[in-house]
């Protein structure tokens, strides 16, 4: 995430004896519109080259305001005159070209008030995970030749846990998986064709009443129906919007009890929440519920089994208009029930009510042998958090957990500094389940290493991923065993039986490519490892 800067205008404004600079929004040239990483830049750019009480940035809004009316690129003299105008010692300009696969980074630090040498940096390359390395290496650059400061890069967050002997839970599950004392050189697993979408999500239900299971994909603004046979899948049917906006979470299980599974998809763009409900009928995906304001989700819950639960709008009518000033969401995660039209809550109280808990990024269960239920929730800095049934924090890790590509921003008409973010990302699927079926439950998370290192707030990527089994020893969280590293970004999963063979599969969804149009078409699959039970636990 974003390094906070000084909110104050006395703080980011230049300060007696600090230097000063103004970070104008770099210019792009590429025929899609790439505003976020824009704004990723800026915002990376301010955070690096903050010194406290060394340097100080220009604050946004008033560089924002000052280039509005300015068309076309900067060069030296235009971006100078801005910087007079804004009191700066100093001003950073720059572009970004895109051309097919290949794109080109062209920036300079400008001295106004000082007598340094302007800094610059050009730099071509491919591929969008390049971006940031290099706007960070022009950073380092800044600040080592002009303000003599050395930076030390942190580690990555994710790291790559070494097998210790003793340990062998996880050992029987699956000969893909980094395990304890396991045999590691047989294979089993399954990997679907190519397929041209980003799968943002994934379930696992019998949609159509035929007693075996489907596979439903969330891809982008649509959501598919595939059957698996004979190894490979076939798609049934698909849903689409039809508005451009993508949904951003999918689950699918039988709640109105006639035997089809239904498939709710949230869908939220800035102030709009428009979420459906999904029935398969007479070989197609029929919307049962349209334009709900509620963000669905299916759990399982401490003593209820399988639920639907969802979250609504913070104040507003019907058509979903919402104020997401509390996190996004409004506090409160409400039973939800079929009333033969809707779905909706079931009595005036809550489920529950945690603050910094919200629909799409928890789990409930008993972890290990202990009986006592606990909420696991990811935080805004992607950490897992242990917390009691009525909140009471147990345990926060140290490693990052459950990152995905899956961005909620709010509208343009939302002003910013009533929230304390104005976009996030929605975590990934965590399961609490005994997988191993030794009698303990485990946690089962995904963890992708970032190629960007948390700096840019709307953008981020990926280079790999994998599933982890973590157990809850009374004090931290440990590992079990881990999936081997697949290559893009894992960004859901599921534990169900795809192949309709009676043993669970532990599935996920993995993106390849993203489908910005300077790195071609979006390519996605979907992977499956078999479990295989230990055989002494096998009764």
């Amino acid at each position: 995430m974003i390094t906070a800067l000084p909110g104050s205008r006395a703080a980011a404004e230049g300060e007696k004896g600090k230097s000063l600079i103004a970070v104008l929004p770099f210019s792009i040239n590429a025929d899609k519109d790439l505003g976020f990483l824009r704004e990723g830049i800026m915002d990376m750019l301010m955070t690096r080259l903050y010194w406290k009480d060394r340097v100080s940035v220009v604050e946004k809004q008033r560089v924002k305001d000052a280039v509005k009316d300015i068309s076309g690129p900067f060069d030296l003299a235009k971006a100078g005159d801005i910087g007079r105008r804004l009191g700066a010692d100093y001003v950073l300009f720059g572009s970004l070209t895109i051309f097919g696969e290949s794109l080109s980074v062209d920036a300079t630090m400008a001295p106004i008030t000082k007598s340094d040498e302007p800094v610059t940096v050009f730099v071509q390359t491919k591929g969008m995970e390049s971006v940031i390395p290099e706007i960070n290496t022009f950073a380092q650059k800044v600040n080592s030749t002009i303000f003599g400061r050395s930076v030390v890069e942190p580690e990555p967050s994710g790291r790559v846990v070494q097998a210790r002997s003793g340990q062998d839970r996880g050992g029987g599950i699956n000969p893909n998986f980094t395990v304890y004392d396991s045999d590691p050189e047989r294979t089993s697993f399954w990997k679907s064709r190519a397929i041209n979408k980003e799968v943002m999500g994934i379930d696992i239900a019998d949609v159509n009443g035929d007693k075996l299971n489907e596979l439903i994909l969330l891809e982008e603004t649509s959501v598919s129906v595939y059957a698996f046979r004979e190894g490979t899948i076939a798609r049934l049917a698909t849903y689409d919007a039809g508005d451009g906006n993508r949904f951003v979470w999918l689950d699918a299980y039988d709640i109105n009890g006639n035997g089809r599974a239904e498939i709710f998809a949230s869908k939220a763009s800035g102030s709009d929440i428009s979420s459906v409900v999904l029935e398969m009928e007479g070989g197609k995906l029929k919307a049962i519920v349209k334009d709900s304001s509620w963000f669905y989700r299916v759990i399982n819950w401490p003593g209820q089994g399988r639920i639907l639960v969802g979250q609504q709008r913070m104040v507003g009518n019907h058509t979903g208009e919402v104020n997401l000033a509390d996190n996004f969401f409004v506090r409160g995660v409400f039973r939800l029930a079929w009333n033969g039209k809707d779905y909706r809550e079931q009595g005036q109280a809550p489920l529950f009510d945690i603050k910094g808990v919200y629909v799409f990024n928890f789990v409930a269960g008993t972890l290990g042998k202990d009986l006592t239920p606990y909420i696991v929730t990811v935080d805004w800095y992607e950490k897992l958090k242990l917390l009691t049934m009525d909140g009471q924090q147990v345990h926060r890790s140290s490693d990052v957990y459950g990152g995905t590509l899956n961005l909620i921003k709010t509208a343009e008409n939302i002003k910013t500094e009533t929230l304390r973010r104005d976009s996030f990302f929605v975590p990934s699927r965590m399961l609490i389940m005994d997988v191993d079926k030794d009698g303990s439950n485990e946690l089962i998370v995904n963890q992708n290493r970032s190629t960007t290192l948390g700096i840019a707030e709307r953008f981020r990527a990926f280079s790999d991923g994998k599933v982890a089994a973590l157990s809850w020893d009374g004090i931290s969280f440990n590992p079990i065993w881990e999936s081997r590293k697949l290559q893009g970004c894992l960004s859901s999963l599921q534990v169900m039986d795809l192949d309709n063979d009676g043993n669970d599969d532990l599935v996920v969804s993995l993106i390849q490519e993203r489908g910005a149009s300077f790195m071609g078409k979006a390519r996605s699959a979907v992977v499956s490892y078999k479990l295989e039970q230990k055989k002494e636990n096998v009764k």
